[in-house]
């Protein structure tokens, strides 16, 4: 049959190739080099804490401290399949065009969680991202994700922690809404230390006409005495980033603040690497059976 098939002047032809798809590999970039040997240390300190298994894929537990707890690691990924998703390589005669279908159609994301010692872990959602259904994932909807399930790794692993890992995406690295040092409406009520070292409760809203309002920059230096008369807005703006509040470079992704909220960890991937998630091994398959067994476009929804 595929001797005919090439006698005929059919030849195998890659679908993703032939839409000229653009891919951009940066894993040799400074900042990303950068990021991936701190992430390494990192892991360096975390292996010391966690089950580690033999080449018999025998359990060899940690040796810990008193004061210590046992580090779980729980990868997280994503999956993604559309109605309109076929199959990868089709034939075409010669000097024969790919066309293909406009848009994925509606489809449906699974946002799951493995652990070394359960694998699949039974804390999962399922959306369908597309307009006036579910929507599309955000970063809002994978904290309340880890948030809302994370009593299933309590029940698994009692009294251990969790150490969540995340792709370093944007959607992943997102600030919460209301955090310091961004441009934002609203602001979140903050602490700081005086003169004399003592820690001051620092409102970032007033009431007017029985409304919270954003306090002005003017205010905020004020109520914490750096304020000078005649500063221009740009100082003003520039001495405010100085507190360490408000410094960009204390910013944490709403991921981290939620894992820190229910005792657990957090750590992002690097970029372009995803040999060092275990999950994507787990991801591929489902991929590739679902390219093999679709033959009609948009008959899976």
């Amino acid at each position: 049959m595929l001797r005919c098939l090439h006698v005929l002047q059919f030849n195998d032809v890659d679908g993703d190739v032939k839409r000229s798809s653009i891919y951009i590999d940066g894993h040799e970039r400074e900042d990303v080099v950068g990021y991936t040997e701190r992430f390494c240390c990192r892991w360096g300190k975390y292996v010391p804490r966690s089950t580690v298994f033999d080449e018999a894929m025998e359990s060899i537990p940690p040796t810990l401290n008193d004061d210590e707890a046992e580090l779980v690691p729980m990868f997280h990924d994503e999956a993604t399949f559309q109605a309109k998703d076929d199959q990868k390589y089709v034939r075409l005669e010669q000097y024969e065009n790919l066309l293909k279908l406009k848009g994925g159609g509606r489809g449906l994301l699974i946002s799951e969680f493995i652990c070394p010692c359960h694998g699949k872990v039974s804390m999962r959602k399922n959306i369908l991202f597309v307009k006036n259904y579910d929507g599309y994932w955000k970063g809002d909807d994978v904290a309340e994700l880890v948030q809302s399930q994370h009593s299933v790794f309590v029940t698994l692993h009692p009294g251990k922690i969790a150490l969540y890992i995340f792709n370093n995406s944007s959607n992943h690295r997102k600030f919460p809404d209301d955090a310091l040092g961004k441009n934002v409406p609203i602001k979140r009520d903050t602490t700081f230390f005086d003169s004399h070292g003592n820690e001051i409760f620092h409102s970032m809203q007033i009431f007017l006409n029985k409304a919270k309002v954003q306090k002005g920059i003017q205010a905020i230096l004020k109520e914490r005495n750096l304020w000078k008369n005649g500063t221009c807005l740009d100082d003003a703006r520039s001495l405010l980033l100085t507190q360490p509040d408000f410094d960009p470079k204390n910013l944490r992704p709403q991921l981290w603040e939620t894992c820190v909220n229910i005792d657990a960890f957090c750590d992002f991937l690097p970029r372009y690497h995803p040999e060092f998630n275990a999950i994507e091994s787990c991801g591929v398959m489902p991929n590739e059976l679902f390219e093999i067994n679709v033959t009609t476009p948009g008959t899976f929804f």
